[in-house]
């Protein structure tokens, strides 16, 4: 029975008239990056996408003066929130799949067969990651900018970087989480295999 809660105890109770505290971790910035960082991104470039759109219509109907770089941006932003969205898909094992076949399979099978396709998807967005960047690089030669802002190409593209990076680091936890389970079932899995390979 929880009595009263702080940010770093949780007070359980009392024992013997003095009060019996459990200690509670804080979490490190690492795990709140492992946990958060995607979808922060996320949520700052949807804020921003939404705020910008809004401005851009109060702008043209009310004062009749449109925002000539605001939709450039909602652009940009929405490019970006499409590929960071990639490693955050990966991450909360959303992504869209067809797993008709997969399923005929035993557990275990199963979750073999999720391993392998994570790892050809892991080769495969390193292939995206390697021509993504070899495109980010010639912008920067090149030196182009956005028409109504100015930004330079590079930083535009450099979510393409970004995205298959965060997704190959994605895919890499998924793999090793799979395979540790592979490895040393839970109770759980042993129990809904039906077949004993």
């Amino acid at each position: 029975m929880i009595v009263a809660r702080s940010a770093t105890s949780i007070r359980i109770g009392s024992k013997k008239g003095r009060d019996v505290i459990m200690q509670r971790k804080p979490k490190s910035v690492v795990k709140w990056l492992d946990d958060h960082l995607e979808e922060t991104i996320l949520m700052v470039l949807i804020v921003a996408i939404t705020l910008l759109t809004g401005a851009q219509v109060v702008m043209r109907k009310l004062f009749q003066s449109p925002l000539t770089w605001s939709e450039e941006l909602c652009r940009y932003c929405f490019m970006w929130t499409g590929f960071i969205s990639v490693g955050y898909c990966v991450r909360k094992r959303c992504a869209i799949r067809i797993n008709t076949f997969v399923m005929l399979f035993s557990k275990r099978k199963q979750l073999a067969l999720e391993i392998l396709g994570n790892i050809i998807s892991l080769a495969l967005y390193s292939v995206f990651l390697h021509a993504s960047w070899n495109i980010v690089r010639k912008t920067i030669v090149s030196t182009q900018t956005s028409p109504a802002m100015g930004i330079p190409f590079y930083i535009i593209y450099l979510c393409t970087v970004l995205g298959f990076l965060f997704a190959i680091v994605r895919l890499a936890q998924v793999i090793v989480e799979d395979a540790r389970q592979l490895i040393h079932p839970s109770v759980e899995t042993l129990e809904c295999d039906s077949d004993p390979a």
